[in-house]
C-alpha cells in the first residue's frame, strides 16, 4: 500500500489507516484518531491468517507509527 509524501496530519492518516482496513479485511469502521484506526487494523489482522502488510512511499514517522 502506497502512503505518500501528501499524507500528513492526523485527518489524512487516519482517513489512509481506514483505506488500508478496508482494503485488507472489507471493515469500513472509522476512526478520528490514527492511532485508534492503527490499533483497530492490528485487532483485525490478529484474526486473520498471518498477512504482509508492504508500506511504500513512507517519509515521515508519523507517517508509520498509526502501522507499528
Amino acid at each position: 500500500m502506497t502512503i505518500g509524501r501528501e499524507v500528513r496530519g492526523r485527518e489524512a492518516l487516519t482517513a489512509k489507516v481506514a483505506e488500508v482496513t478496508r482494503f485488507v479485511t472489507g471493515d469500513t469502521t472509522t476512526f478520528e484518531d490514527p492511532g485508534l484506526a492503527g490499533a483497530h487494523l492490528g485487532r483485525l489482522l490478529d484474526e486473520q491468517p498471518r498477512t504482509l502488510l508492504v508500506l511504500d512511499d513512507i517519509w515521515e514517522g508519523e507517517q508509520l507509527d498509526p502501522f507499528l
